[in-house]
């Protein structure tokens, strides 16, 4: 059954993908491999990261497009893979103890008395979510910058939205404290 909110091009994509058709797997491709990209750089904070797992997102759906049920949105199922695949590299990573380099985030942002234009902040606001607890970075990408409901993020995720309505106010809470010594910079400097 086709989802109501998938337009026509992309349902014969996908069900063009579901075939085997490999033509139609380079357009499903091209259709999400932006926003698979930036969901992972913020959950892994690393582009080298982010690029492995784009690869390995993108091999477990086209492995899987025949398993997709049409009981939720395609682009739900396809963040539902992109959230697992990042979770997996994030535990492998912290399994054998390597150290993440925030080469996303390369500048030294502990200084902000130079930083005074809308990109320097929204580095450090990035750099602030990527040191979230997994769960409530998760979460926040998902809501807050992805525009995901709470249903549907407890869907991809398989807790409860009142699960995932918690972990967001505790992430915004914790960005808030975060930020707010930055913020009291930049106000003085004004």
């Amino acid at each position: 059954m086709k989802d109501k909110s998938i337009k026509s091009s992309e349902w014969n994509v996908i069900r063009r993908c579901a075939e085997g058709d490999s033509d139609s797997f380079k357009e499903l491709y091209d259709m999400y491999k932006d926003r698979v990209f930036t969901t992972s750089v913020r959950m892994l904070g690393n582009l080298q990261d982010a690029e492995d797992t784009l690869q390995d997102t993108f091999i477990k759906i086209f492995k899987n497009i025949n398993k997709f049920k049409w009981k939720s949105s395609f682009a739900t199922w396809v963040y539902k893979i992109t959230v697992n695949t990042c979770i997996e590299h994030l535990r492998k990573r912290k399994k054998d103890g390597k150290i993440v380099d925030m080469d996303v985030y390369s500048d030294d942002i502990t200084d902000l008395s130079d930083k005074k234009s809308a990109g320097d902040f929204r580095m450090i606001v990035e750099n602030e979510i990527s040191k979230l607890p997994e769960g409530y970075k998760t979460v926040f990408i998902l809501h807050a910058i992805e525009g995901f409901k709470h249903s549907d993020i407890a869907d991809i995720l398989g807790i409860s939205p009142g699960t995932s309505k918690s972990q967001f106010f505790r992430a915004k809470s914790q960005l808030r404290k975060n930020l707010l010594p930055y913020l009291e910079v930049l106000r003085n400097e004004l």
